[in-house]
């Protein structure tokens, strides 16, 4: 299982050290299968001269005299003498984070302990110890996105949509995405125990976990010259594997291309450039504005191979972070037409910072992302061309399984009616 999009070890860049900028965009919050944060890779293309303004001196009014009477009244008189001094550290460090959403509605900045740090460092590796189903937050609940054929969650009957309300028993409360996913991850060969709500009747499920293979794109020919390519995440792999099945897919004469982003959380927006790069020539593919207004723009390489097949991007509500940058770049562009269902609406960047005196992971929004157009989805999602909902979840085609219908699947279905 996995959060927020994904990638290398955690660790705060130092100013020397931007080109290698880690900056989390997923929502997601997100998911089991991803392996960790969605995170955002800035590239070699980071400007230095913006270091200053995101590690400026802060000005502060901050008092800390009442944590340590908060902490003296416990120590004095709760009714337990065992409180955990580094437990409450880190209760009070996760609520300092979590007061940004209460001020400004920041859903993605969190602090991850250490032991939950440790889960988060074998990201987009190609392989993880889990269940093998994407998760996202959803109007407080925790949601199954998607559910990766042939894992344990899909032999135990996961489906999307199911609301996971305990972990191993114990209610998930307020738990985050990403304090979800450390709970449900664990040692290949061990438990977990899940309980959910579909359709208003409670399941319980006992799922074992193992390792996970993590899929970034699928692909399969249709009648009619056209390339299916399921993008399931924006990983490390992704650029090489997408180009991989787009010059087969052209090598066997497709002119038609469906690209289809539904349940995709995002990850690197370094693979977000290159597969906008594959079908727009020239141009912007998003622009990062950060702390006091300092500005990022990412240019497409102009070295694309498929700038001149008819193109359709699928999209939902689960699609969110680098998925919708492509989206967004596309559609400015005016390159594709979309059709499915507004997407999740995470139009922020997350970087990570080393806590040193914990050992824990500050994941701080540090800047927002915008189409080329100028257009901000932070909330807003990106409403498609084409609005078509599914009648059930369970039509959604999924490529991986060769029981799945893809005559069933109405999004897919309009997106080949588009293209025929």
């Amino acid at each position: 299982m996995a959060a927020d999009p994904s990638e290398g070890p955690l660790k705060r860049p130092r100013a020397s050290a931007w080109s290698k900028l880690w900056l989390a965009l997923l929502t997601f919050p997100v998911a089991f299968y991803l392996g960790a944060l969605a995170e955002y890779h800035a590239g070699p293309t980071w400007d230095h001269t913006l270091a200053p303004a995101f590690f400026s001196t802060p000005s502060s009014g901050f008092n800390t005299s009442s944590l340590q009477d908060v902490w003296n009244l416990i120590q004095r008189n709760y009714a337990r003498t065992n409180v955990d001094p580094a437990a409450s550290i880190s209760g009070a460090d996760k609520g300092l984070v979590s007061s940004l959403n209460d001020q400004f509605g920041d859903r993605f900045s969190t602090y991850f302990t250490p032991d939950e740090i440790r889960v988060y460092r074998e990201q987009l590796s190609g392989s993880f110890g889990g269940i093998g189903a994407t998760m996202l937050g959803r109007g407080g609940q925790l949601v199954i996105a998607t559910v990766i054929p042939k894992t344990p969650a899909d032999r135990a009957g996961l489906k999307s949509e199911d609301v996971v309300t305990q972990i191993d028993g114990k209610d998930v409360g307020t738990l985050t995405v990403d304090g979800a996913v450390a709970k449900i991850r664990g040692p290949i060969g061990t438990h977990v125990g899940l309980t959910i709500v579909r359709a208003g009747k409670t399941l319980q499920f006992d799922i074992t976990r193992d390792a996970i293979p993590v899929p970034t794109v699928r692909s399969r020919d249709f009648p009619g010259g056209i390339l299916y390519l399921r993008l399931y995440m924006f990983g490390e792999k992704t650029p090489d594997e997408f180009e991989s099945a787009l010059k087969a897919g052209l090598q066997h004469k497709d002119r038609k291309i469906i690209l289809d982003m539904r349940g995709n959380p995002g990850g690197f927006v370094s693979a977000a450039d290159f597969v906008t790069s594959e079908f727009v020539k020239s141009g912007l593919n998003v622009t990062v504005v950060g702390r006091g207004g300092a500005r990022e723009q990412h240019p497409v390489s102009g070295k694309g191979i498929a700038y001149d097949p008819q193109l359709v991007v699928l999209v939902d509500g689960n699609s969110a972070s680098a998925a919708e940058i492509v989206s967004g770049a596309l559609l400015d562009h005016k390159r594709a037409y979309l059709i499915g269902q507004k997407t999740f609406g995470k139009g922020s960047v997350q970087e990570d910072f080393d806590v040193r005196t914990t050992g824990g992971d500050l994941h701080l929004t540090i800047a927002y992302w915008y189409t080329p157009d100028g257009h901000s989805i932070e909330r807003n999602g990106i409403t498609p061309n084409q609005v078509v909902a599914l009648a059930s979840p369970q039509d959604f085609y999924e490529i991986g399984d060769s029981s799945s219908d893809p005559a069933k699947d109405a999004q897919l279905q309009a997106a080949l009616a588009h293209l025929r």
